[in-house]
């Protein structure tokens, strides 16, 4: 009986031991990909505030095309393509405060 109990106490002990072993595991793995996302977020605001740049010449283009064509809705326009860029601007400077 005694034999039995000692047994299943170095059984419980050696399934003890792995859970800890597993849990060190999973906490290299959740800061590895803690990393790997701190990473890749700056790759990705450098691009959006790339693709603001572009979306704001185009803009541009479309605004003047309509103010050069005499068109009546040239403050519509550019009201419009303004506040989006406030809009982009705004939230990747949130992004990078985070």
């Amino acid at each position: 009986m005694k034999a039995t109990l000692c047994s299943l106490g170095i059984v419980g002990l050696l399934l003890l031991s792995q859970q800890i072993l597993a849990q060190d595991e999973l906490k290299q793995a959740v800061e590895g990909a803690t990393t790997q996302i701190t990473n890749a977020r700056a790759g990705a605001i450098r691009l959006g505030q790339a693709v603001a740049a572009i979306v704001g010449i185009v803009g541009a283009i479309a605004v003047y095309s309509k103010w050069s064509n005499g068109e009546s809705d040239v403050r519509k326009a550019s009201a419009s393509w303004l506040g989006g860029l406030l809009f982009i601007a705004i939230a990747f400077m949130i992004l990078e405060s985070i």
